[in-house]
């Protein structure tokens, strides 16, 4: 069938005809949309006119629109993997942990360095107090060289297992009181003892003379140490109201074989005047007074120990040797009461030429 028809001339003149044909499948597709397009504009027009019906009988109804949930299951087949079981068996490892034993050694406490000393007279018939100025000159109080034959020093340690425990003997020794400045015997030493008499209270010496024991040796540097004696321009101190130091060895036992300890407390030097309500007859210009809060008093065996004072360079000065208490007792010579010392800087010059040391200007 032809659908077209091109008529044309060629160059001689001649007219030609030639025909175009369609295919007929592009026929039938449009009569196909046609018949579409026919159909869908049928149904709308269908639709419309209900809906224009509804309107004119009724109020027009909410419109529901309803929308159909499509609910698609999807089964996902399940699969069983089956993981075979490994057992992993660790060795037990058994540490054993060796036993170290650690040994502490004994460690020894020695005592520090100190000028304190003990004084043993007489093969131990009387004990006594001094201090190291020199490494072998000991000074101590006029009493304690009263019937002196020979002494023993002790100075450090004083017990046999004490590895700084050192030994000093001595059969020389000079001594010196206010009343007669020349060396004196022990016939000066009676009468020092002849003045103790009367009342309880005043049974003090008038003279507060100084011993110096000459050792046979000097005694070596370990744990030993000389005091710093007073300087000539202390020499009119009076060093009240000072906090002063009181160092003596106790002993444990009355002969003094047994442990000894060195004892140090603080006392407080008070003033002249307190010091003469209790010893009238002592001269206040010649002797140092303390009051000792502690309740310690000096007996007989703390006669002659050092009583110091710390200067501002740290060190310590000897300014008194403890001399008497207010009693001899042993019971009473622990109450609370004073206690005179000697002063030593009344006593510097004898020191110097009976100890042969220089002292400080």
């Amino acid at each position: 069938m032809y659908l077209a028809e091109l008529t044309y001339r060629t160059e001689d003149g001649e007219k030609k005809h030639r025909s175009s044909y369609i295919c007929l499948t592009l026929v039938a597709i449009l009569i196909i949309l046609l018949a579409a397009t026919t159909t869908a504009t049928i149904y709308l027009l269908l639709g419309r006119g209900e809906i224009d019906t509804a309107t004119s009988t009724t109020q027009s109804p909410k419109s529901t629109t309803t929308t159909a949930t499509t609910t698609t299951t999807t089964t996902t087949p399940t699969t069983t993997t089956t993981t075979p079981k490994t057992t992993t068996t660790t060795p037990k490892t058994t540490t054993t942990t060796p036993t170290t034993t650690t040994t502490t050694p004994t460690t020894t406490t020695t005592p520090p360095p100190t000028f304190a000393v003990l004084i043993s007279i007489n093969n131990g018939e009387m004990f006594c107090g001094g201090s190291l100025i020199k490494k072998n000159r000991v000074l101590t109080a006029l009493k304690c060289c009263s019937g002196i034959q020979n002494s023993t020093i002790l100075a450090g340690g004083i017990n046999d297992e004490e590895p700084i425990r050192q030994i000093g003997t001595s059969t020389l020794y000079m001594t010196y009181t206010r009343n007669d400045p020349s060396l004196l015997d022990n016939g000066v030493l009676k009468q020092y003892q002849h003045r103790l008499q009367g009342p309880a209270h005043q049974r003090l010496p008038q003279d507060y003379g100084v011993c110096i024991i000459h050792l046979h040796a000097p005694v070596s540097d370990e744990g030993i140490t000389t005091v710093r004696l007073p300087s000539r321009s202390q020499d009119s101190e009076t060093f009240e109201g000072y906090n002063a130091i009181f160092s003596y060895w106790s002993c444990i036992t009355y002969d003094c074989t047994s442990v000894m300890r060195l004892r140090k407390y603080n006392v407080a030097i008070k003033e002249k005047k307190f010091c003469q309500r209790f010893f009238p007859s002592a001269d206040a210009d010649w002797t140092i007074c303390t009051n000792e809060t502690s309740g310690k008093s000096i007996c007989n065996r703390r006669i002659g120990y050092p009583l110091t004072i710390t200067e501002s360079d740290g060190v310590e000065t000897q300014i008194g040797l403890a001399s008497f208490g207010p009693h001899s007792g042993l019971a009473q010579c622990l109450i609370r009461y004073p206690n005179d010392y000697t002063r030593i800087s009344k006593y510097l010059d004898m020191i110097e030429k009976l100890a042969f040391i220089d002292i400080l200007p």
